[in-house]
């Protein structure tokens, strides 16, 4: 049980690596041998920084942020 609970963490580390990569435009090879943390640390930086990227673009588009510009 425990054997298949670390196998199903290690695959689901590995897919987060190659997709917070290719997010980040990394070269996969210069990263292949990441740490679990650094995998973890990249993608709350990756999403920290979306969710700012996401808040500005609704400021931005916000009816009420636009007409106090006019």
């Amino acid at each position: 049980m425990e054997k298949r609970r670390r196998a199903r963490i290690n695959n689901c580390l590995n897919e987060l690596k190659t997709l917070i990569l290719d997010a980040m435009k990394k070269d996969p090879a210069r990263h292949s041998k990441l740490e679990k943390a650094d995998i973890l640390e990249m993608t709350v930086k990756h999403l920290e920084n979306m969710q700012r990227q996401q808040l500005a673009l609704s400021a931005a588009t916000d009816p009420h942020v636009l007409k106090s510009f006019k």
